[in-house]
């Protein structure tokens, strides 16, 4: 079914967990989070601060009822049981009253915080929707997925044994071939995009085929199903397969163009249909029938606060005549409709007293800014070995005459790929270099995988702001290597993670995020041994007066490929790096005011029941003790989508295991 145009204002009440930087995580224990009718954050407020500090002490009713009952007990000497027994029970009858009671004062303080919050910001209390999390619950941002090539994921978990090129051919190319078929484009593409909804993905990075009407039916699937998503068209002419190659760099990019002109024309996902969009007008009956049509839908438009666009013969939108549109034009021999009188002053103060009326609403669905596609097309050459020269300079002159196009490639994944790369252009310095030349590298370039650079090239993605998509489960599963993370964090360079399915075999990020913690450990394993030495000569040379100003003042720097990635480094790298390689962070990666809510409802709570047996993950063990911060670690490494009760974007729930 289409999704509803708005959405009711809806208030989360309940944990949440938010990166602030690659060094720091949100906690907030007990939060109010107001999300708008277009799916927009307008608020985060932790009601323990709200509140104040009278929201951590126990009720003073409860603890003088508590006193009244005397817990000093019966005296030691008394040799009459009874009333130590009694009191005893009293005392605990007490505990219990005293508990209730502070629980619900608790709760009284916390609601009147609420109302306090949604008076500020202008929200009735009896129009908004209150979902309360439950104890165990939190949300947090979803994931972003900077790399998965959507045709291979019925190959996950296949090919292990093999290594890139190898693996290409003889595990890939026959998948993706399949694609021709639109029939199995769309089975396929149903399931594979709600699968990786339900596995916390809430944005991806998407690599297509070669074949363009494949391509958009992933496009229009993703918008469908309402899941944030980059989609490309793979572009392909070269050292590829006879049977799976494109015939020049003339026709894939033709294919291209039409490809991104189709997903461009698609529908936010959850939009209302325009009245001037060709599904709703009716069929032509006379020229007046049309003009009134095309008055109608400027009025509309004004009313809404919409701009209405541009006519031939027009010189302002704000005219107050309305010309006709084209398609309002009177057919040969048919009776000239007269224009649309100007507006009296009544009429236009009518009009703007109704816009000023619904401007709080106009507000939430609109923002100068805001991208409303869900689905964007992204310039897709495979890799420099399957794309000719002049492909790839096609590709350069589509980016260069709309900046807003992204671009996704390979880059370093494999020695060997590397050194046939090298070999193709023999006069240019690097692998990067190469992409370089023909001016695709910017900061709308997502590089996959990175792993053999030299330092040259991480200086050259460096100054270009290029993404990096660090995929460690596909370039372990590959035999591929590993890509030094933490030496391209310490140059500033936007990082991300990618699943790479079916390269790697883990489809939700979970998997990729803890695979990520391990490479960099074993990275640090080969540096142990010179760090120490580093160690003893810097301590040999400290100074005789052990903290001087100079020392005290100095703040510690940050060295990421020292030691093992944080968990704060790890769960960034996971959204709002993400977010940031996508050119996306403006508008998701971080549960902040201003975003639109792209998050996920994490249930680590789990039950036996005898008729419907075991729920919730067995290896994420949860103690009633365990704070919010432990909570999320041991989901972080422990749990996997079982937790997922609900996944949302743009503020609408999409997926999980329990969806609102």
């Amino acid at each position: 079914l289409p999704a509803p145009a708005h959405l009711p204002r809806r208030v989360y009440l309940g944990a949440v967990v938010s990166p602030i930087s690659l060094l720091e995580l949100r906690f907030v224990t007990r939060a109010a989070l107001g999300v708008g009718s277009s799916g927009v954050i307008r608020f985060v407020q932790d009601l323990e601060q709200w509140a104040g500090a009278a929201t951590a002490r126990p009720d003073a009713a409860a603890a003088a009822a508590v006193a009244e009952q005397g817990f000093g007990g019966a005296d030691a000497d008394d040799p009459d049981p009874t009333p130590l027994l009694q009191s005893r029970k009293e005392q605990q009858r007490a505990k219990e009253a005293a508990q209730q009671a502070r629980l619900k004062a608790e709760a009284e303080r916390e609601e009147k915080a609420l109302l306090e919050v949604l008076a500020q910001h202008g929200w009735d209390a009896a129009s908004v929707d209150i979902v309360r999390l439950e104890r165990g619950d939190f949300l947090c941002p979803g994931f972003v997925d900077t790399h998965v090539h959507a045709c291979q994921v019925p190959n996950i978990g296949l090919g292990q044994s093999y290594e890139l090129l190898a693996w290409l051919e003889k595990i890939t190319f026959p998948r993706e071939r399949l694609f021709e078929s639109s029939e199995y484009a769309r089975t396929t593409y149903h399931s594979v995009v709600q699968r990786m909804l339900d596995s916390g993905t809430t944005c991806a990075a998407l690599y297509g085929t070669l074949h363009q009407e494949a391509c958009e039916i992933l496009a229009d699937i993703c918008n469908e199903r309402g899941m944030r998503a980059l989609v490309g068209k793979c572009n392909m002419d070269r050292n590829c397969p006879s049977e799976y190659t494109e015939k020049n760099a003339s026709l894939s990019l033709e294919s291209t163009k039409a490809f991104i002109q189709h997903v461009r024309a698609l529908r936010p996902y959850g939009e209302p249909p325009s009245v001037t969009s060709p599904d709703m007008r009716p069929s032509r009956g006379s020229a007046e029938m049309d003009a009134s049509l095309a008055r109608l839908s400027r009025t509309m438009n004004e009313l809404m606060g919409e701009p209405n666009e541009a006519e031939p013969g027009t010189s302002s939108p704000d005219a107050d005549v309305s010309p006709l549109p084209p398609a309002a034009l009177p057919l040969a021999g048919s009776r000239q409709a007269s224009p649309a009188p100007p507006r009296s002053r009544a009429v236009q103060r009518g009009i703007e007293g109704r816009r000023n009326a619904a401007s709080a609403l106009s507000r939430e669905q609109k923002g100068p800014a805001r991208v409303k596609a869900l689905v964007l097309p992204i310039l897709t050459p495979r890799f420099a070995i399957a794309c000719s020269d002049a492909l790839l300079a096609g590709l350069a002159a589509l980016s260069s005459k709309d900046p807003t196009l992204r671009i996704q490639t390979h880059l370093s994944e494999n020695v060997t790929e590397v050194e046939f790369t090298r070999s193709l252009y023999p006069g240019l310095e690097s692998y990067t270099a190469i992409y370089d030349s023909f001016n695709l590298l910017g900061p709308r370039t997502i590089l996959a995988h990175a792993i053999h650079l030299s330092d040259a090239e991480m200086a050259l993605i460096a100054k270009r702001k290029c993404g990096v998509s660090h995929c460690p489960v596909s370039n372990g599963n590959l035999s591929s290597g590993a890509s030094r993370v933490g030496e391209m964090l310490n140059r500033g360079i936007k990082v991300g993670l990618g699943s790479d399915a079916s390269g790697g075999f883990s489809l939700g990020m979970l998997g990729v995020i803890r695979e990520a913690s391990v490479v960099a450990k074993v990275l640090n394993f080969s540096n142990l041994q010179t760090q120490a030495k580093i160690v003893e000569a810097s301590e040999k040379k400290l100074p005789d007066k052990v903290g001087e100003a100079e020392d005290q003042t100095m703040p510690e720097s940050v060295d990421f490929c020292k030691g093992p990635l944080r968990l704060s480094t790890l769960f960034y790298l996971a959204t709002l790096g993400g977010a940031e390689v996508c050119s996306l962070s403006d508008s998701i990666g971080s549960l902040d005011v201003g975003k639109e809510f792209d998050a996920l409802l994490v249930r680590t709570t789990s039950a036996w029941d005898a008729v419907k047996g075991y729920t919730g993950c067995p290896g994420l063990y949860i103690e009633p003790e365990d704070a919010l911060p432990a909570l999320f670690e041991k989901w972080i490494f422990a749990g996997d989508d079982r937790n997922i009760a609900g996944v949302f974007v743009r503020g609408r729930c999409v997926g999980g295991t329990s969806p609102i």
